[in-house]
C-alpha cells in the first residue's frame, strides 16, 4: 500500500558534558612603544672643536625592520662673534635610509630659515646666525627606514667655526621624539 504521512518529529535530547579547556599559548614579545622620547636636562658646550659629536642624551633607539617618523626641538645659544653658529647633523645605523629636514629662527627674530633636505648620515648643516651673541630655536622633522640592522638615531653637534671665546651650547630642554610608523 501507499506510504503513511511524516509524524511530527521529536523533542531534543539532554547536551552532552562540556569538554576540557586546552592549555593556554605562549605570550608573544612586547611590541615597541609607539612613541618615544628623550629630553636633554643639561646644557651641553662646544668652545673648542668644529668636528660633529655624537650628543650623550639626544639619541633615540630605532629597531630593525621598522620606520620612523622623528622631530627634534633644539635650543642653541651662540657666543664670540658673528661666525659662531651651531653645526648639527644626524645618524642612522649602516643599511638605513634617513631624510630629515627643517627650519630655524632667533629667539628675537620673526622669520625662519630653512634647513636644506639632507639624506646622508652625519652630514653636518650650518645654522649660523650671523650675530655675536644669540639664542634660537633650531625645528627639524624626518624619516628613518630601517634595515635589518637596529641602532640609534642619534643628534650630532659641533661650533661652525672654531676661534677665540668662541662657543655653541645646545640648551637643557632641547629635546628629540620617535613615532613607531611601520
Amino acid at each position: 500500500g501507499a506510504t503513511g504521512a511524516t509524524g511530527p518529529a521529536g523533542s531534543n535530547g539532554t547536551n552532552g558534558a562540556v569538554g576540557a579547556t586546552g592549555a593556554t599559548g605562549a605570550t608573544g614579545p612586547t611590541g615597541p612603544s609607539s612613541l618615544t622620547w628623550v629630553r636633554r636636562t643639561t646644557d651641553t658646550t662646544s668652545n673648542s672643536t668644529s668636528t660633529l659629536a655624537n650628543d650623550d642624551t639626544l639619541k633615540l633607539a630605532l629597531a630593525a625592520n621598522n620606520w620612523y617618523e622623528f622631530t627634534a626641538e633644539l635650543i642653541c645659544t651662540t657666543a664670540g662673534n658673528s661666525a659662531s653658529g651651531c653645526k648639527i647633523a644626524f645618524t642612522v645605523p649602516t643599511g638605513a635610509t634617513l631624510r630629515w629636514g627643517g627650519t630655524w629662527s632667533l629667539d628675537s627674530g620673526t622669520t625662519s630659515t630653512a634647513i636644506a633636505v639632507q639624506t646622508v648620515s652625519g652630514t653636518g648643516v650650518t645654522t649660523s646666525t650671523g650675530t655675536a651673541d644669540a639664542s634660537y630655536s633650531v625645528h627639524i622633522r624626518g624619516i628613518v627606514v630601517m634595515g635589518s640592522t637596529a641602532g640609534d638615531l642619534q643628534l650630532q653637534s659641533a661650533l661652525v667655526a672654531t676661534g677665540a671665546g668662541r662657543s655653541m651650547t645646545v640648551k637643557a630642554n632641547s629635546y628629540m621624539r620617535t613615532i613607531l610608523a611601520g
